[in-house]
């Protein structure tokens, strides 16, 4: 038969040929062979347009591969797990996961596509890679019960990495971190994808280098004088494409203040954490990030500064956001003439008043240059974020 199948009749005589020469086994390269190569090239367009075949579910393939090559329950132990969960999959009581998705598509050649629907198998994502439970407990995978989550651990990792995880995470001041921190760059990783994540669901222009103007910089200084002064400095932002996104919980062993970075809409983000529940903290975190925004953001999503701010990182690029920050906040000139030298908290009121700032910004900088953090406790804003 070399004609094509245009008829359920066709089909069916073609399919009788196709058992006879298989069951003939036909020599390679004998006319037979032949006809049996382009037979079934034949049946596969006719099923390709006409004939609704539903692919094998996992489990039917699974035992379909395990038939050919005479395998028992005992012998996918090592793929799945234990005795009792091969047999919970093969009755389909319990769904394969995406790590046995992956071993049983090599070991037994069965393609992803059939597994799990896909034409490829995910590059793995090792769960104890990252603070799962803590993710969990921060609400990175919504509502759902962590016990049904740990069960599919990497699944809900796949969904929550995908997009981002195909960009190298360039880390600009991990070295800025404690000398000798056990840091989690994992965490770190994770933070900063649901910070992205979150920063992509609100409405804000592109953001332009040019509009963090030296005019705009100093109004935004004004407005930390005032109790709505967040507030008015995070909506100031938004107009000019920086999105300010406060208060995100960060991870053990990531010593994470602040950071700065670009999404994929072309938005300046700033993630500030709250690690250090202090106004004098959060003021020169904040404008510490908008200098790594105005000065070192080149528009690449895979930039990002991670900052500790008790740190001492002396790399330029983190010089550049300090003196960025300090500068700002208070004028070289009016720090070493009128400010560095006061002592009494009257004195520092009646200063932050004059310059137009909020008194934490002072305190905070007089026990830093003192490297006294006894001093000014009730001008420092303690307790004031969370």
């Amino acid at each position: 038969m070399n004609k094509l199948i245009k008829t359920e009749s066709d089909y069916t005589e073609a399919m009788e040929k196709l058992r006879e020469l298989m069951i003939a086994n036909p020599d390679e390269g004998s006319a037979e062979s032949d006809e049996l190569e382009l037979l079934a090239h034949l049946i596969k367009m006719y099923e390709d347009e006409v004939v609704n075949i539903p692919p094998p579910s996992p489990v039917e393939a699974i035992k379909f591969r395990m038939d050919q090559q005479g395998l028992k329950q005992k012998d996918l132990v090592p793929f799945i797990g234990s005795k009792a969960r091969v047999s919970e999959i093969l009755s389909g009581k319990r769904e394969l996961t995406m790590a046995m998705a992956r071993i049983l598509s090599k070991e037994l050649s069965i393609s992803a596509k059939t597994l799990l629907g896909v034409d490829h198998v995910p590059e793995a994502i090792d769960p104890n890679k990252y603070p799962l439970k803590q993710m969990h407990k921060f609400g990175y995978f919504g509502d759902i019960p962590w016990s049904s989550f740990k069960e599919k651990a990497e699944e809900y990792l796949q969904t929550y990495f995908k997009g981002f995880r195909a960009s190298e995470c360039v880390g600009l001041n991990r070295t800025g971190f404690k000398v000798g921190a056990n840091l989690d760059e994992a965490a770190l990783e994770a933070w900063r994808w649901n910070l992205l994540k979150e920063s992509e669901e609100i409405d804000a222009p592109v953001y332009n280098a040019e509009d963090l103007s030296e005019e705009f910089i100093n109004g935004l200084v004004i407005l930390t004088q005032f109790n709505s002064g967040r507030e008015l400095i995070r909506q100031a932002l938004l107009d000019k494409g920086i999105i300010l996104i406060e208060g995100k919980q960060h991870f053990a062993k990531t010593y994470l203040d602040g950071a700065a970075m670009m999404n994929s809409k072309g938005n300046a983000v700033i993630g500030l954490t709250f690690r250090h529940n202090r106004l004098d903290n959060y003021w020169f975190t904040l404008f510490h990030e908008l200098g790594h925004v105005k000065l070192h953001l080149s528009g690449s999503s895979e930039e990002v500064f991670f900052d500790d701010t008790e740190s001492h990182d002396a790399s330029k690029k983190e010089r550049q956001a300090d003196d960025f920050a300090l500068n700002n906040l208070i004028p070289e000139k009016k720090w070493e003439k009128e400010i560095k030298h006061l002592t009494k908290a009257g004195e520092i009121r009646s200063a932050a008043k004059q310059l137009g700032i909020c008194p934490s910004i002072i305190a905070g900088r007089l026990r830093k240059h003192k490297n006294n953090y006894r001093l000014h406790r009730t001008l420092i804003g303690s307790g004031a974020l969370r």
